[in-house]
């Protein structure tokens, strides 16, 4: 800090790692100025406190014979009414010494102080006239030798700007939070949302000015508040215009005899349905908002602090707002349902209800693009299931193939209670089912889950059921136990080139070498429940195309990873959306915005009906004609040309109200399915096989592995 260099320059005895500066301010006492920032918060505090003196102690130990050693200098502060600064050293005055500024911004008081210097006298001067040197020719009653200076300097209010650039380099930083200040105005200031919109900015403004209040009349036609500090006069009252229905401030106090003046960063207004709130659109972008990135989100943005779980039923409830109510999603899928028939009458979206409780049981869906295009690919399917990550404590069935440049290709999703043998039974026939007129064997690639096993013979008695050789390879060195990593991979190694031998000769020779290396008891107990048609290339009776793994079924696993967070009409509207780009026609493009539309290049047409009734492009349509590359001139009716001009500007264009969707009337509520919540917090990793590697942790941090990251690293670094 510049102000402790000069003063370790000048005064003898000083050392720059030996002088200490504090001041008290109100509750605070022994505050340390040890930089810049520290130097711009006193002079904020003070101007927001209205506090006229801060006395700054100078503290030197470094125990010199000097006479500054191990002393004590106050120099005061003074804010005057005149907005002027007032230096005051020590408490007796010293003749001599010369005249200047620190800084060339101090500047003498006339008829004041005649013939006395200042600390900032020494400071620019370059002299230590009128300091003593010698403990024995300074005044202390304890004989430190307390050298004191005394003099009253003033500082112009236009020259005070410069002083904190002087310390401080950084910029001020702009919050989101800025604008909370005006939230709360004036009598007669209109809330067109009623008694909640006034409360949540009247929280807002609490939390800018950092005060707490407390409701005299909270109520839905009239709200008083009034500052929590017994001495304060702060008070508010709004109510509602009966004939807007607007709500308007009646009275309003805004002195705060309390000092209430800046931002809190911790307040007890920033409550988890104002985080919701707040973060519901970045929720809505990323489902997967952990409640750690919204507490820091939180601080940098709007500079307020809030406690994790604070944090945590934020983004509940904030996704609650972003995707609709997990609850109420499962009445919404009927409507859903009617959607789909409507824009596509040959796609399948079957809802199971309990028939007694009328409770969600089970729920499928296939799109007809998915279903034509699979005639077109090999008959290979992979099929897995996953659990859900909701409050719907559910599994996600799928079945997926591969196209001709093996990418993924979904074609079937089911939502049921569990992988449990019933659910995997009723999604095969549902398969089947979409399915009919496909004379092809299916072959169906998955992981030994016994439903899988059991569904597919006798829903497909004329397809094939390959084992993934990932799985098996896990078990069977998961079995290997007692032996080293290199004999196990060995061993593994030898039961891969079984599972890929093209002929019986080979597969014998393979497993010859396989019973020696590991054990002809061991392996001949591992393959006991394993019939070589279900994983071997040389038993195999249909066409694996080479497919020896699922991974593609853990690829839609991982393709869904953040769509397993949201409810469930949400979930299936997301898979919609990534499946029907890929085949739309070169005329048909669905524009994502809040409600999606689907627009008709070729015939003219949106589903927010504005291009229709307008006759040109509305706002989604000339997104979509941009990105197909056509002319947006050829897509406006001739009404719109120069020789319609004339007689289409005379006709106003009539308002089209927003769309909303549908209530659906008629039927039963469906109820979520009855569910017990276990105990803790939500599982969101999959269960790994056994067996199964675990990749180590490396810390980008210490580079060392084992279990922490760069978030927990306590690593030392050098």
């Amino acid at each position: 800090m510049d102000l402790v260099d000069k003063l370790c320059f000048k005064f003898s005895g000083f050392r720059f790692d030996s002088v200490r500066l504090f001041y008290n301010l109100r509750d605070y006492d022994g505050c340390v100025l040890e930089n810049d920032d520290d130097l711009e918060v006193m002079f904020s505090l003070a101007g927001c406190y209205g506090v006229e003196v801060i006395d700054v102690t100078i503290v030197n130990s470094s125990g010199s014979s000097g006479c500054f050693g191990s002393d004590t200098v106050a120099i005061g502060v003074d804010r005057s009414e005149s907005s002027c600064l007032t230096i005051d050293v020590g408490s007796d005055g010293l003749g001599g010494g010369s005249s200047g500024s620190y800084g060339s911004i101090f500047t003498s008081s006339k008829g004041k102080g005649s013939g006395v210097s200042c600390l900032g006298d020494v400071v620019a001067s370059g002299s230590s006239d009128g300091l003593c040197t010698d403990v024995g020719s300074c005044s202390s009653s304890k004989g430190k030798g307390l050298g004191v200076i005394r003099s009253e300097w003033r500082l112009d209010v236009e020259k005070e700007r410069d002083l904190l650039p002087t310390f401080c380099q950084h910029r001020d930083r702009a919050l989101l939070s800025d604008g909370w200040r005006h939230y709360i105005k004036e009598v007669n200031q209109k809330f067109e949302g009623g008694a909640v919109e006034f409360r949540d900015k009247l929280a807002k403004f609490a939390i800018f000015y950092g005060f707490e209040y407390s409701f005299a009349k909270n109520e839905t036609d009239r709200v008083t508040a009034f500052c929590k500090d017994a001495d304060c006069k702060w008070r508010v009252h709004a109510r509602l215009d009966k004939v807007s229905r607007y709500f308007y401030i009646r009275s309003f106090d805004d002195i705060h005899s309390c000092g209430a003046s800046v931002l809190t960063t911790k307040h007890s207004r920033a409550s988890s349905s104002m985080i919701g709130r707040l973060m519901s659109a970045d929720i809505r972008t990323t489902p997967q908002k952990r409640p750690i990135d919204v507490v820091s989100s939180l601080k940098g943005l709007y500079g307020v602090d809030v406690p994790y779980k604070r944090a945590w039923k934020g983004v509940e409830k904030g996704r609650s707002e972003a995707f609709g109510d997990y609850d109420a999603s499962f009445d919404e899928l009927r409507w859903y349902r009617e959607a789909v028939k409507n824009s596509d009458p040959e796609s399948v979206f079957e809802i199971e209800v309990d028939t007694e409780t009328n409770r969600f049981k089970r729920l499928f869906v296939a799109f007809s693009a998915c279903i034509y295009g699979f005639k077109h690919l090999r008959p290979l399917l992979f099929v897995d299931g996953t659990f859900l990550k909701g409050n719907f404590k559910g599994s996600l069935l799928s079945a997926s193939a591969k196209d001709g440049d093996k990418g993924l290709f979904p074609l079937c999703i089911g939502v049921a209670d569990s992988e449990s043998n019933e659910n995997w039974l009723w999604f095969m026939k549902k398969l089947r089912d979409i399915l009919d007129g496909d004379t092809r064997s299916i072959v169906f690639v998955s992981d030994r889950n016994a439903g899988i096993k059991a569904a597919v013979p006798r829903v497909f008695p004329t397809g094939f059921h390959g084992y993934c050789l990932y799985h098996l390879k896990n078990n069977l060195r998961g079995r290997l136990t007692g032996g080293r990593n290199k004999y196990k991979e060995r061993v593994v190694g030898l039961f891969s080139l079984c599972a890929y031998a093209p002929n019986e000769m080979k597969f014998n020779e393979e497993m010859a070498r396989l019973k020696k290396a590991g054990g002809e008891a061991r392996i001949t107990n591992f393959l006991a429940d394993l019939p070589y048609e279900h994983w071997a290339n040389a038993f195999f009776p249909g066409q694996r195309y080479g497919e020896m793994w699922s991974n593609l079924a853990e690829c839609f696993n991982s393709w869904i990873e953040k769509e397993r967070h949201l409810p469930i009409t949400q979930l299936v509207d997301r898979e919609s959306k990534a499946w029907e780009v890929r085949f739309s026609s070169p005329d048909v493009l669905e524009v994502l915005c809040n409600p999606s539309v689907k627009v008709d290049i070729g015939r003219h047409s949106c589903t927010c009906t504005q291009w229709q009734l307008n006759g040109v492009p509305c706002v989604h349509a000339v997104c979509a004609i941009k990105k197909s590359g056509k002319s947006l001139n050829a897509c406006v009716e001739r009404y719109f040309h120069v020789e319609c001009y004339r007689e289409a500007y005379s006709r106003p264009i009539m308002p089209v109200p927003t769309l909303w969707k549908p209530e659906v009337s008629g039927d039963a509520v469906i109820l979520p399915p009855l569910s017990r919540k276990p105990p803790g917090r939500n599982k969101k990793k999959r269960i790994r096989s056994f067996g199964e590697k675990v990749r180590p942790i490396k810390c980008t941090r210490c580079g060392k592995r084992g279990s922490h990251n760069r978030r927990s690293c306590k690593e030392a670094i050098n």
